[in-house]
């Protein structure tokens, strides 16, 4: 799907709003995000803090939401690497992480944002950038 720089920069100030706005939430019920925060040292606080950081060249890719009464929607993926330590041992690692939001209205009209995945990348990705230079 075509997707322009700019349209992912104004996602990304959407999903920083939201964020600021208390108007998200993380997916915990997909055990991938759960992994993440047991496996290794990072809390929401943190986890938020790499989401508002994220810019167009973390952007990996803008699919249609696949789930039964919710084709209308998009969400966005991006990649970011962060060095955590380990949970259970004093290693710190390279972990490459895969972050997914839907951004829809709340009943009130604002938008919210769902953080659907925010866990280590299964496979490896090929950033917009890298796919389409004149991105």
């Amino acid at each position: 799907m075509s997707v322009s720089r700019s349209e992912v920069e104004d996602y990304i100030q959407d999903i920083r709003n939201c964020i600021d706005a208390n108007n998200y939430r993380f997916d915990m019920r997909r055990s991938k995000n759960m992994s993440l925060f047991t496996d290794y040292v990072i809390n929401e606080a943190e986890a938020l803090v790499v989401c508002k950081e994220l810019s167009s060249d973390d952007f990996i890719d803008k699919v249609q939401n696949e789930h039964p009464g919710y084709e209308h929607e998009y969400l966005y993926i991006f990649g970011k690497s962060l060095n955590l330590l380990e949970r259970f041992s004093s290693n710190e690692v390279k972990v490459d992480l895969y972050i997914k939001f839907n951004k829809i209205q709340d009943n009130q009209g604002n938008g919210y944002a769902i953080i659907v995945s925010f866990h280590e990348q299964e496979y490896s990705v090929q950033y917009y950038k890298d796919k389409y230079p004149a991105f």
